[in-house]
């Protein structure tokens, strides 16, 4: 929270070369479903990602100019996946079905449904930022 927010921006500009590229995928803000699904999920004790603050496109993109990295883009995903988290206190106990879910081959149909289009961008479960260290 808070400032820890630019530091770990700041850690993952540190950590490449000049030129290099970062890839930071946080959750959206802006993604209702997820943000219900953590609510319930954290209040019925079942929550098994520990601490996680969603950013908004803009708050995102501020840090990593803030941290001197020169933004390529931010793109959201996930949207279709994001109604799977009203659902995540009855699954996330049993992560043998979300792994399941993980390691299920892509169709191209699914992601170009799920990334990279108006309303991923606007509200799927996650932004992605690619940037480079200048």
């Amino acid at each position: 929270k808070g400032e820890l927010r630019q530091k770990f921006v700041d850690i993952h500009r540190d950590a490449v070369s000049r030129d290099g590229k970062v890839v930071i995928l946080v959750p959206n803000l802006k993604c209702v479903p997820y943000r219900i699904g953590k609510f319930v999920s954290e209040s019925m004790g079942v929550w098994p990602y520990g601490q996680e603050h969603p950013y908004s496109r803009v708050e995102l993109k501020a840090r990593l100019e803030k941290a001197g990295l020169k933004v390529e883009r931010v793109v959201g995903g996930e949207l279709l996946f994001s109604l799977f988290w009203l659902f995540s206190p009855i699954y996330l106990p049993h992560l043998k079905w979300v792994r399941r879910g993980i390691l299920a081959k892509a169709r191209p149909k699914w992601v170009k449904l799920n990334y990279n289009n108006l309303p991923a961008n606007r509200w799927g479960r996650l932004i992605g930022a690619v940037a480079t260290k200048v």
